[in-house]
């Protein structure tokens, strides 16, 4: 598992190649690598939806995507050039295509894109927790009533909501303005030509 610049690639070459990894810095290495990975799985059109670990994709997707994330690296005129070799160097030490175990093989590639999963799930969690709100509701303010609203909902007809100020809807005093709790045990079969008389009344 890939975890710090010191546990993976902390060998001489790399701290050569990076100043210790103080001229070139670890962690915007590897985000450069997310994204070329991302993009290069996007326009892989062999990857299988249904197979959602990559690792578990077949052979060729896999050595395919790994040649469409060098070429990326390899094309980005945004690079650095120092930063483009280390991504290509890191690339291309960790293929082991002279192992046996597939498992090793790629498997800076396979990390990475396992990253991008990850990543891709944790805010498509958190969209879904940040848009349900319950039944979707639209309001509008009437010129004719004040500070009152009329909410509108499809499951119900008209209700109001409480402004700062409180009107009659009782319907057979027009100079007389319920209170508040009054108000809310009203909200049942309300009329909008009541509430249009009271805020009439009150002009």
């Amino acid at each position: 598992m890939l975890e710090t610049s010191d546990a993976a690639f902390g060998v001489g070459h790399f701290r050569h190649l990076t100043g210790n990894w103080d001229d070139i810095k670890f962690s915007p290495v590897i985000r450069g690598l997310k994204s070329h990975a991302k993009a290069a799985r996007d326009n892989n059109k062999g990857i299988d939806p249904y197979i959602p670990r990559f690792e578990e994709q077949g052979e060729t997707v896999i050595r395919t995507t790994n040649q469409l994330v060098l070429q990326s690296v390899s094309t980005d005129p945004t690079l650095h050039c120092n930063t483009r070799a280390v991504m290509l160097d890191m690339l291309r030490s960790t293929e082991n295509s002279d192992m046996k175990d597939k498992r090793h093989q790629m498997w800076l590639l396979k990390w990475l894109m396992g990253q991008v999963r990850r990543s891709e799930l944790k805010t498509s969690a958190a969209k879904r927790k940040a848009g349900y709100e319950g039944p979707k509701r639209s309001a509008s303010k009437d010129a004719g009533l004040g500070s009152m609203y009329i909410i509108r909902r499809e499951d119900s007809g008209p209700r109001i909501q409480d402004g700062p100020t409180t009107v009659n809807v009782s319907g057979n005093d027009p100079g007389r303005c319920l209170s508040k709790t009054e108000t809310r045990k009203k909200r049942e079969g309300l009329k909008i030509s009541e509430l249009v008389a009271c805020g009439a009344s009150m002009n």
